[in-house]
């Protein structure tokens, strides 16, 4: 329900304490006057309706005060200025603190940072740009007024115009004015291939004090002088004064001049023409005022040709001179190319084709008493015979000059027969360090050294007699001889029967407890079989399976040893060292 509240005097409000607030909590809006329905937040309706903020102290800066939902600052207008000075209105805006963007003086306003005005132009400090991207900055004035800069104007960039009227300075890099560029001393027009004319108005002409083209010599004045008398070096002639003077001496001229067989002859210039004929194989042509004379590309009817000191005839280049060499040379790093649809015969009277590099002899190939020799001319440097084997370039023979002419195959030596008077002294020899000597037969044939005959890992004798070694052997690894292997066996002994092989000439027992027992399988006739205890841990007793001396053998303590030679019948003792046959 609306409330009334009237009064015929003054109405006045006031707090008890100093420091207290008077709160108006309006449920909508607050009018002020003959307001019947407020629109705004606060609506002051009056016959001249005005809000007036009166400041106590002129030290302190009235204004309004634009707070955001949480009750942070985020805009202010305020009265600034003391007794005594102009008042101002400043327009503060908050970007991560409140600053001074806008100030109202008596005499104007400022702006604090950039004006935009209508989005097309902007002011930054004393810079006015146009704000659209690449769009024109025009300054226009009105009507027919225009537009004045009162001082010197400084143009950094290019200034272009049709009509500039200058009641002072214009001082630019560079000034375009209707199709002419001046920049630094020099006009140039700014159409492409388009011609610079310099006119004067009407009867006028064009006063040029110097004139210089180019980097020759500069002129100074134009003279009509027919016999050139003033010889200047600073003057120009008129055309008439030039025509004049070489008709003059034209006239008066001869031009004399000798042919090959010392003939003289001479051309009136004024009135004769002077004719160039060629001959064999020479033609002669004009072009504008350059006469050429050509020798024909295919010479024809020549019977030789002599060119510095060499001589072609018929089909044979030679040298002039006596003794002199005759060199085909290519121009830089080209090649000399010989191409031969027959042979290509090098005929040398000294029997020596020498191989240069650069001047420097590397090899040669010669006839010595009727033989050929080819030889490699620096010092210690090989001979190498190369190919190529499945595209890839290899090296077939190398002939080691620093080690005596050895020959290096890099493959295998395919011959019917090879005879040497001497094998590097009769020793066959191999060249890489700890590197093998291969010798091998083709397919199932043998080797045959001398009266032996190698095959696969058998060696006997060609004619079937002995083979004899005499010398001592050494054998590192097993040597066996009609099925007997010439080697130990150390065997030790267990719960369980151990076996003395038959591979092995030797058998020595390693005993760990007492009574152990150990078998001895029937051999082959005229097979030795030794066995020597080399541990003692207990006794040891062999069994064979057919023992001609007996049942067992005991053995009780070391070197105890027994002898055993097999025959048809079984093994029998032929020695026998403490050990006890049972």
């Amino acid at each position: 329900m609306a409330k009334t509240l009237r009064t015929s005097g003054t109405y006045t409000l006031e707090t008890s304490g100093g420091s207290s607030d008077i709160l108006l909590k309006p449920g909508g809006d607050l009018g002020i006057g003959s307001v019947s329905s407020p629109d705004t937040s606060v609506h002051v309706k009056t016959s001249a309706a005005q809000i007036t903020l009166q400041r106590t102290d002129d030290a302190n800066q009235p204004g309004l005060v634009f707070q955001q939902s949480g009750g942070n600052i985020r805009a202010k207008i305020l009265m600034d200025g003391t007794s005594g000075t102009s008042k101002e209105l400043i327009f503060q805006t908050h970007d991560s603190s409140l600053a001074e963007r806008f100030r109202v003086t008596h005499s104007g306003a400022k702006v604090s940072g950039t004006l935009n005005v209508d989005d097309g132009v902007t002011i930054t400090d004393n810079a006015i740009k146009a704000s659209a991207s690449n769009a024109d900055l025009e300054l226009d004035g009105s009507g027919s007024g225009v537009v004045k800069i009162l001082d010197n104007a400084e143009v950094v960039g290019t200034l272009t115009t049709a009509n500039i009227t200058n009641t002072n300075n214009i001082t630019t890099t560079q000034l375009d004015a209707d199709g002419v560029r001046l920049k630094d001393n020099t006009i140039t027009t700014l159409a492409s291939n388009a011609d610079l004319e310099i006119n004067a108005s009407g009867s006028g002409t064009v006063v040029l004090e110097n004139l210089k083209v180019g980097s020759g010599a500069t002129v100074t004045t134009i003279l009509d002088e027919d016999n050139m008398s003033s010889d200047s070096a600073t003057a120009l002639a008129t055309q008439q004064s030039i025509k004049a003077y070489v008709d003059a001496e034209v006239t008066a001229q001869d031009l004399d001049f000798a042919t090959d067989d010392s003939t003289a002859l001479s051309i009136d210039l004024d009135s004769e023409t002077l004719q160039f004929s060629g001959g064999p194989n020479i033609t002669t042509s004009g072009s504008g005022n350059t006469v050429t004379i050509s020798l024909d590309t295919a010479l024809s009817n020549l019977t030789s040709v002599q060119v510095d000191g060499i001589t072609i005839t018929d089909n044979k280049v030679s040298t002039n001179a006596s003794n002199s060499v005759l060199q085909l040379a290519s121009s830089g790093s080209g090649d000399v190319e010989i191409d031969s649809g027959g042979d290509i015969i090098l005929d040398a009277d000294n029997a020596d084709v020498i191989l240069k590099d650069d001047g420097t002899e590397f090899g040669r190939f010669s006839r010595v008493a009727s033989d050929l020799v080819i030889k490699s001319a620096t010092n210690n440097k090989d001979i190498l015979f190369k190919g190529v084997d499945d595209s890839a370039t290899i090296t077939a023979l190398q002939l080691d000059m620093s080690e005596g002419g050895n020959a290096i195959f890099s493959g295998n030596v395919t011959a019917t027969d090879i005879t040497a008077n001497s094998l590097t002294t009769n020793v066959i020899s191999s060249n890489g360090s700890n590197a093998n000597i291969s010798i091998q037969a083709s397919g199932t044939g043998s080797v045959e050294v001398g009266a032996l005959d190698i095959k696969g890992t058998s060696i006997s004798s060609a004619d079937s007699t002995l083979v004899n070694i005499n010398e001592s052997v050494n054998v590192t690894g097993t040597l066996t001889s009609r099925g007997n292997v010439f080697g130990v066996q150390r065997l030790t002994g267990s719960g369980s029967t151990e076996v003395v092989n038959l591979t092995d000439t030797v058998t020595l027992l390693i005993t760990t407890g007492s009574s152990q027992q150990f078998s001895l399988a029937d051999g082959v006739e005229g097979q030795i079989k030794i066995i020597s205890m080399v541990t003692d841990g207990g006794t040891g007793v062999v069994t064979p399976a057919n023992f001609v001396n007996g049942t067992n053998i005991t053995f009780d303590d070391v070197e105890d040893t027994v002898t055993l030679l097999y025959q048809s019948t079984g093994w029998v003792a032929l020695a026998r060292q403490n050990a006890v046959f049972g």
